[in-house]
C-alpha cells in the first residue's frame, strides 16, 4: 500500500469515521470496531476490497427529511490490522487506535475462537472499552501535547486541572 493510501485512508477515518468498541452479543467479550459512513458507496466498497467488513444503507433523521448514508464497518482483527497500517497518520482519533490495537493484542482475542474467556480477559476487554468510550465521548474535547494528536482529555479534567490552578493562585 502506498502512503498516499495510507494517509487517505487516516483521514478518512480521523474525518468521517469513528474508532469503537462494542459488546459482542453472543457471549459478554468485547471487540474493537472502525465505521466510516459516506453518502456515496463508491469509496466505501474501496475500504471494503482492502480490508474486508461489511457495508449497509443506513437512514439519518434530517432537517429536510430522512437522509440514506452508506455505513463500512471492520470488526476485530480486521479493524486493527488497518489501524496498525495507519495509526502513525491518525490525528484526531489516534488515542482511540492505540486503545483499540491494545485490546485485542494484550487480551488475544483470537486465540480463545469458540472459547470460554477466563474473566481477567473480559475484565481487561471492559477497561479498554471505557476508556475508548470516553474519548468518544462528547465532553472529550481537547487535544494535548503535540499537534499530532497525543492522548485527549475530557472536558472535566481539564475543569479539576484550572481549578487547582486558581486555588495555587489565589493561595499564594
Amino acid at each position: 500500500m502506498t502512503d498516499k493510501e495510507i494517509g487517505y485512508i487516516a483521514g478518512m477515518i480521523d474525518a468521517d469515521g469513528c474508532i469503537g468498541s462494542q459488546k459482542n452479543s453472543k457471549c459478554r467479550t468485547y471487540r474493537p470496531y472502525v465505521v466510516i459512513v459516506q453518502k456515496n458507496p463508491v469509496t466505501l466498497h474501496w475500504f471494503q476490497n482492502k480490508f474486508g467488513g461489511s457495508i449497509m444503507k443506513v437512514y439519518r433523521n434530517h432537517p429536510s427529511g430522512k437522509k440514506q448514508y452508506f455505513r463500512w464497518m471492520a470488526v476485530n482483527q480486521k479493524a486493527v490490522d488497518m489501524l496498525k497500517l495507519c495509526q502513525d497518520c491518525l490525528v484526531e482519533k489516534k488515542a482511540q487506535a492505540i486503545l483499540a490495537i491494545q485490546m485485542v493484542e494484550v487480551t488475544g482475542c483470537g486465540k480463545f475462537r469458540g472459547k470460554k474467556l477466563p474473566d481477567w480477559i473480559i475484565e481487561k476487554q471492559f477497561e479498554f472499552h471505557k476508556s475508548i468510550g470516553r474519548l468518544n465521548s462528547p465532553a472529550t474535547t481537547e487535544c494535548v501535547g503535540s499537534p499530532c494528536g497525543e492522548m485527549r482529555q475530557s472536558e472535566l479534567t481539564q475543569m479539576e486541572k484550572r481549578e487547582s490552578e486558581s486555588r495555587r493562585t489565589l493561595t499564594a
